[in-house]
């Protein structure tokens, strides 16, 4: 037996530069030719089939369409100014035009926009008749009171743009690329805005996205790791031949 092991050996030890070879044509053809891996970065892959959590959340799904918040959160001194104004804008014209997005951002700017628009100055004999004694320039103050914490802070110096996520079923858009893409466009419309202050996005999808791609950069991380000791091992232990 030891004979054998050590003809084995010899063998390897003759050839080693022909098996080096071979080893980096077959990892060559691996990688090539390895199938397309595809994880299901959601919630749901979380769980067990059976797990009676996984059941309540798609009781939950079912029952509130399967839709996902994102908000949009900012900072801006000058929101409540027609330069604040300007800036929301750019941001939701940008934000609408991402694939996955149910209907149109909601903020305080399109919010106000839609106020004006019915335009209640011209149906004030209505109004009256009605009973009602209000102006659109009053409709719009009360709105901002009304919608305080909602699109923006109470100190009017803090924005939040609200996103309404198509379900995954019904858009046919994995969830992170909706995401990266609402990324992006938020931060090229700070660009074109010229804002300094961060962008943040805030939500459930944002936050398992986010989670998925730290564990992937994570495992790549220790795999370059591994593979280097794994590699210094060798060259120690083997250092003779």
């Amino acid at each position: 037996m030891r004979a054998l092991l050590y003809r084995l050996a010899l063998f390897f030890i003759r050839f080693r530069h022909f098996s080096f070879m071979a080893a980096c044509a077959a990892l060559g053809v691996v990688l090539f030719f390895q199938p397309q891996r595809n994880q299901d970065q959601s919630i749901e892959g979380m769980f067990a089939m059976d797990d009676q959590l996984f059941s309540s959340f798609q009781v939950l799904k079912r029952t509130f369409d399967g839709s996902e918040v994102i908000l949009v959160v900012y900072r801006d001194p000058q929101l409540m100014n027609p330069d604040g104004q300007r800036r929301q804008e750019i941001f939701t014209d940008n934000i609408n035009r991402v694939r996955g997005i149910s209907g149109q951002a909601i903020s305080l700017q399109s919010l106000l926009r839609m106020i004006e628009q019915m335009n209640l100055d011209q149906m004030q004999t209505m109004l009256k008749l009605a009973g009602f004694d209000l102006s659109t320039a009053e409709l719009v103050e009360k709105s901002k009171k009304l919608f305080e914490g909602f699109t923006h802070s109470r100190d009017g110096k803090t924005a939040s743009i609200v996103i309404l996520l198509e379900p995954g079923n019904q858009s046919g858009i994995p969830r992170g690329t909706t995401v990266d893409a609402i990324r992006e466009s938020v931060e090229q419309a700070r660009e074109e805005a010229g804002l300094r202050e961060e962008v943040m996005l805030v939500g459930e999808s944002v936050m398992v996205n986010d989670g998925f791609r730290m564990v992937q950069e994570d495992g790549r991380r220790l795999g370059r790791v591994a593979t280097i000791a794994l590699s210094l091992v060798v060259l120690v232990l083997f250092r003779s031949l």
